[in-house]
């Protein structure tokens, strides 16, 4: 049995067949071929944290790399996680909506550790 059961070329001879080599591997690259929304880098080629780098590409182009600088921006799936000190309302809410404008972003959490219990 080979790599190709059941498209009909079950114990054929591939050499005399050549092109019954890329059925597979076209179906495969088919399945393969679409990358989630969240991990899609700035080049549009497949990266773990793309949706980060994206949210921080959009944050600097808008707000500018001093507002950026105070937030820390994590990626939990579709999930964008900002954490900083003493986050003021307006930008809370900036960063939020870019966010989720972003493709692939489904939900923002905000961490204020200025805010959040301090454990001894």
């Amino acid at each position: 049995m080979n790599n190709l059961h059941g498209f009909g070329f079950e114990g054929s001879d591939l050499r005399r067949y050549p092109a019954a080599r890329y059925v597979a591997s076209a179906a495969a690259a088919g399945l393969l071929a679409a990358i989630p929304p969240e991990r899609v880098g700035l080049d549009g080629q497949y990266d773990h944290s793309g949706l980060v780098k994206r949210v921080d590409l959009a944050l600097r182009q808008s707000l500018g790399d001093a507002s950026v600088a105070q937030l820390e921006i994590a990626q939990r799936g579709k999930v964008v996680v900002f954490r900083g000190k003493s986050l003021d309302d307006r930008l809370v809410r900036k960063i939020t909506c870019l966010a989720l404008a972003i493709d692939g972003a489904d939900w923002v959490e905000v961490v204020d550790s200025a805010r959040q219990p301090q454990v001894a």
